[in-house]
């Protein structure tokens, strides 16, 4: 064999299988469970999601695979704290499509003006939440800005911890 081995993406997008279900399924069999041991909460995400689920009804909306993605929650032990878990799997539809965030509402009893959406990905999440009629705060990492044409968030957040104090001043 020669030069570098390859990882998981540039294997399964030649294969031509990437975008499928089969290639987003053994990406997140490699990722996830390959490397779940490397799993662990972002900074600040325990506390903010501890202190929040105190006050706020709390769901998960995700693009990826329902066993996969709660596995990952209990991974890093954040499971209880979320009383939705909504995946695209389970939806049948994908961020930013509106059904998915619907769905995400109706099993809260939330209706979509009362809901914030946390999300890091300006095109599906800012632009999702803001479709279903939600409020859409934006975790913007590393630097990230907004390009031209993105949608506005209703507020930016920098790491989780800032996120108490956005809620109460978007109440």
């Amino acid at each position: 064999m020669h030069g570098w081995p390859k990882g998981a993406t540039p294997l399964l997008q030649e294969l031509d299988i990437a975008d499928t279900d089969a290639g987003r399924e053994a990406y997140g069999l490699w990722f996830f469970d390959g490397c779940s041991h490397l799993l662990c909460p972002a900074p600040g995400i325990t506390e903010a999601v501890r202190v929040l689920s105190q006050r706020y009804a709390l769901g998960v909306i995700t693009n990826g695979n329902d066993a996969i993605q709660r596995r990952k929650f209990g991974y890093l032990g954040l499971e209880d704290y979320f009383s939705v878990f909504v995946s695209s799997e389970r939806a049948g539809c994908f961020k930013p499509e509106p059904a998915i965030f619907e769905l995400a509402l109706a099993e809260a009893g939330v209706a979509a003006g009362e809901a914030v959406f946390v999300g890091d990905t300006p095109s599906v999440d800012i632009a999702g939440a803001r479709a279903a009629g939600m409020r859409p705060v934006w975790l913007s990492q590393a630097g990230a800005f907004l390009g031209p044409g993105d949608p506005l968030p209703d507020a930016t957040i920098r790491h989780f911890g800032e996120l108490p104090g956005v809620l109460l001043n978007l109440d």
